[in-house]
């Protein structure tokens, strides 16, 4: 009777751990952030490189796309899916190409 009372609780308490958040492509202007269900998730999107005011949005269906984001910068996006602990994930987005560079030797 124990043993079924915890594991009870650890089922329940299984429910509540995050699920697998990730970044499935990143560019030098955006990025694409999945997560597992197909249940809406909060959105806390903060530039760790400059001084900016979070972006908070709704991502639906696992998936959501950061847009308008400069190039070789660093950011951090926390992800809370619904009745789920929040996940967050540091990430940079590609530098600018370097074009116009010649060196003599």
């Amino acid at each position: 009777m124990r043993l079924l009372k915890a594991l009870s609780a650890i089922g329940t308490f299984a429910g509540l751990v995050a699920g697998k958040v990730s970044i499935e492509s990143i560019t030098g202007t955006s990025a694409v952030i999945t997560w597992d269900g197909n249940s809406k998730a909060e959105i806390n999107l903060n530039r760790l490189d400059a001084r900016s005011r979070g972006v908070i949005d709704v991502g639906q269906n696992g998936q959501y796309e950061l847009a308008d984001l400069t190039p070789g910068a660093q950011y951090s996006v926390r992800v809370t899916e619904e009745g789920r602990e929040p996940e967050t994930l540091e990430f940079n987005t590609k530098p600018p190409k370097l074009t116009g560079l010649f060196f003599e030797f």
